[in-house]
């Protein structure tokens, strides 16, 4: 596309809810809320308050019963707890980051009120006598449901004592079990994406690795790394892993934690820079490292903790390389290799999934203790000298909550054993380039031999292409959207008479991107000529390279000039996410601001919405009749609404 794109708490289920302004009054079944009833009381300024983690149906019914007691103008004031306020949640781990929710939060509530007068600020103190709402004079409702109504009662009290009139309180009833509501909890949400690959989501930290979307060589195994913070418990799943051997899969483990140890053996180049770097004091008197004294250096020291790390890794990833070529030669198809260090070390380059396993802090605390006898101090500065849970398993492409039983534990590996498999039907290393969920190495491979193109020419410029989509500041842009493309061209097949012609171009339309580029199309151009140079050692036709080299040129402006044939439908293909259903369209348009994210927040509102309105002004979005028909609707709506989000400015995020 164009660069032009400018202790545990458990959560109570929600149910089915119902408004009661006054306790006297009859109820008023939410969602179907009157649109004005002169019973209801109401009010120019209202407060509410939550996490609103995975927004769902509870969530929207009680912002529909704040709007419907909100009059003509009034402000709505909504409390959205932070990350710090919620470290004892179930899975807390997993709960979207603060501006996210605020996001969904604001997308929602314009879409249901475009002017309405929102303002967002962050819940910092647990204690509901805290909150900002007890200061402000100009309230005079706040939302609660009945579960909260006593945090209610607490904060008028202190209003009181200050001087300040008590808030009218209006309640939301938890209804008979059986509802439809009453199943939903984003507790319950976050426990179903255990075990599942989390990827998709928008505020997905993705470092670079070999994704299964862009493998280069066929014949090494699929490579798992398995990770976890201190006392998580990654070496029993990995035994767990070792125990199941299923799916098909020829699958082999490797503990990197004990190769890693082996480079601390005298005679290694590894002993002489441990030595040289941390003193005699860390040598035992037989000669071997003091590993207790080493880690007495480096636990709670992050520069120590580096240091080390950069000693001992080079070898590390040395010995996986080496165990990883003689698994090929042997046909092993998936490894699974646990290491507690594959983020911080930047070993997940070499992985093409990582899959984390976490507990609570707490409870790794306790294992701490136990495990190694150590004071509750001396876990504490071991668990800060690490990465949060948090943090990992926002980079994880696979959770594992390992705080349960054992049978929990299996049932989530379970799961994530047979999704891997279905990914790549059985063979995460094996399957055909003509396939439509083919890794996309293997799409090029069939491409290349398609072409004819020599072995050494087709590997050289897999690994030119696969790293430019896998460059640092791309969000969007990346191989998952020539993966995308590819997936339509499969659907479309039939409709399109030259395909090596559509493949070349959906592999290099978008291998130059670079959101600061200043020439308009700049990228294009340049992702052209990148084309050309390829074209050139492979020795392609003229009359191919031509076609293709057109065919990119034109995502400069998808809509400009005439475009038949092949070409219509490429253009069309690239332009399909905008015809995404809403969640997918949420996830391109966040994605896109975040290449965008050196661009000042106003002015990146206004080039955006400039691009989105030119898009809703030229009528037609898509140029074949069958994209056209598929898309255009939903692609009106979801540009609708997202300038409508792009509007709103006064949401205070800090």
């Amino acid at each position: 596309m164009s660069n032009n794109e400018g202790g545990s708490q458990t959560s109570a289920p929600e149910k089915e809810v119902s408004l009661m302004a006054h306790p006297k009054e009859t109820p008023l079944t939410a969602p179907q809320l009157p649109q004005e009833n002169p019973s209801v009381k109401h009010f120019h300024s209202i407060a509410l308050g939550g996490t609103f983690d995975r927004l769902h149906a509870g969530h929207e019914l009680l912002l529909d019963a704040a709007l419907r007691v909100l009059s003509p103008g009034g402000q709505l004031i909504i409390g959205v707890t932070t990350e710090e306020l919620l470290t004892n949640k179930v899975l807390a781990e997993l709960i979207e980051p603060y501006s996210f929710r605020v996001s969904q939060l604001t997308a929602y509530l314009h879409s249901r009120s475009p002017n309405l007068n929102l303002k967002i600020v962050p819940l910092i103190e647990a204690d509901p006598r805290r909150q900002p709402v007890v200061d402000n004079a100009t309230l005079e409702c706040i939302v609660v449901s009945r579960e909260t109504e006593a945090a209610a009662t607490a904060i008028n009290e202190v209003r009181r004592q200050k001087g300040l009139r008590g808030l009218e309180v209006v309640a939301v009833n938890l209804v008979a079990e059986g509802s439809a509501y009453g199943k939903l909890s984003s507790t319950e949400m976050r426990e179903r994406d255990l075990g599942r690959l989390l990827t998709d989501r928008p505020y997905f930290v993705r470092g670079p690795r070999l994704s299964h979307k862009a493998r280069l060589a066929a014949a090494h195994p699929y490579m798992i790394g398995l990770t976890g913070g201190i006392a998580s418990g990654k070496s029993s799943v990995r035994q767990m892993i070792e125990d199941m051997r299923k799916g098909g899969l020829v699958t082999e483990t490797i503990d990197c934690d004990a190769l890693g140890h082996l480079s601390y053996l005298p005679g290694t180049p590894s002993y002489s820079e441990i030595a040289r770097a941390f003193g005699e004091g860390v040598v035992r008197e037989d000669g071997t490292i003091n590993r207790p004294a080493l880690g007495a250096i480096v636990f709670g020291d992050p520069a120590q903790m580096t240091r080390l790390t950069s000693i001992v890794w080079p070898a590390v990833r040395r010995l996986v390389a080496e165990k990883r070529e003689e698994m090929a030669e042997r046909g092993v198809q998936l490894c699974v290799a646990e290491a507690a260090l594959i983020l911080e070390s930047g070993f997940e380059t070499q992985m093409d999934e990582v899959w984390v396993v976490f507990v609570p802090r707490g409870v790794a605390r306790e294992r701490l203790m136990a495990r190694n006898r150590l004071s509750g101090e001396e876990a504490d500065k071991r668990l800060d000298s690490q990465m949060s849970s948090a943090a990992r398993v926002s980079r994880a492409d696979v959770a594992i909550s390992n705080t349960g039983s054992i049978e929990d534990t299996a049932r989530q590996l379970d799961l994530a054993w047979r999704l891997l498999g279905e990914r790549f039907h059985t063979s995460p290393a094996g399957q055909s380039s003509g396939s439509v969920n083919a890794p996309m190495w293997a799409r090029w491979s069939g491409l290349m031999d398609r072409l004819e193109v020599g072995p050494s020419v087709a590997e050289k410029w897999w690994a030119v292409v696969r790293e430019k989509y896998s460059e640092e500041g791309r969000f969007y842009h990346t191989m998952e959207h020539v993966r995308e493309l590819y997936r339509l061209c499969h659907t479309y097949a039939h409709f399109l008479a030259d395909l090596p012609a559509v493949h070349l171009a959906i592999f290099f339309h978008d291998v130059i991107y670079d959101p600061r580029c200043a020439r308009k199309g700049g990228n294009e151009a340049d992702s052209a000529a990148l084309f050309l140079e390829f074209a050139r050692e492979a020795g392609l036709a003229q009359e191919l390279v031509d076609k293709v080299e057109d065919f990119i040129l034109a995502t400069a402006s998808h809509l400009a000039g005439d475009a038949a044939g092949d070409k219509a439908w490429f253009l069309d293909f690239d332009l399909a996410v905008l015809g995404a259903e809403e969640g997918a369209y949420i996830r391109y348009a966040d994605n896109i601001w975040k290449e965008y994210r050196h661009v000042p927040e106003e002015q990146y509102r206004q080039g955006r919405t400039a691009v989105l309105r030119s898009f809703l002004d030229s009528g037609n979005l898509f140029r074949t009749d069958a994209l056209k028909e598929a898309l255009q609707n939903q692609a009106e709506r979801n540009i609708t609404a997202e300038i409508v989000g792009l509007r709103t400015t006064n949401v205070n995020l800090t």
